[in-house]
């Protein structure tokens, strides 16, 4: 790879610097490195062949990763709406779990589990009942 000069040393850890995002390079982060790399080197020795094709590889590799991290986004919150739908038939009915009882007025997901929450406001999760029954 292709030795950074000062400016350009300088110039890149300025804009990682003002990233903040989860401490991770984004796509555009990592396109704007490239581009500020590509700029500022130096004339009489340019980037290697295959130096800026390994750096579009990763690049390459940078955007796959994020297009299927967005899928995954996708699928999780369709499979969000379909476990909520399928216990949605608890609304209504009278739960018992261990330390109570009582009528389910709401089903909502919270932190990775699908909750019935009681007409008493307790929030129980749906893996901890053990008895459904007609109110």
């Amino acid at each position: 790879m292709t030795t950074v000069q000062g400016s350009t040393a300088a110039a890149m850890n300025t804009q990682v610097a003002s990233r903040t995002i989860n401490n991770a390079m984004d796509k555009d982060a990592f396109l704007r490195i490239l581009v500020t790399q590509l700029k500022n080197q130096d004339p009489t020795s340019p980037m290697q062949d295959k130096d800026f094709v390994a750096q579009m590889a990763q690049f390459s590799s940078l955007e796959q990763m994020t297009n299927l991290t967005t899928s995954m986004e996708k699928f999780f919150n369709s499979q969000l709406g379909n476990s909520l739908s399928q216990h949605s038939h608890l609304i209504g009915k009278k739960v018992a779990f261990e330390g109570g009882e009582g009528l389910v007025r709401a089903v909502s997901f919270k932190e990775g589990n699908v909750m019935a929450e009681l007409e008493n406001g307790t929030k129980v999760s749906i893996s901890e009942l053990n008895q459904i029954e007609q109110a």
